[in-house]
């Protein structure tokens, strides 16, 4: 995880947990799945730039 408190990465965590809620309510599964990992791998390449 994140060794420092860092604002920005909590903040991009839950903006990623609700933008993944709001996929889940569409009726796209393949699409929404598709997403969220994406969303999910940009913010892991994000903290890992900032470390």
């Amino acid at each position: 995880m994140i060794d420092s408190y860092s604002p920005e990465a909590e903040l991009s965590i839950i903006v990623i947990m609700q933008l993944s809620s709001m996929l889940k309510r569409l009726p796209m599964p393949q699409f929404s799945t598709k997403t969220v990992k994406r969303k999910l791998s940009v913010t892991k390449a994000l903290q890992h730039y900032c470390r």
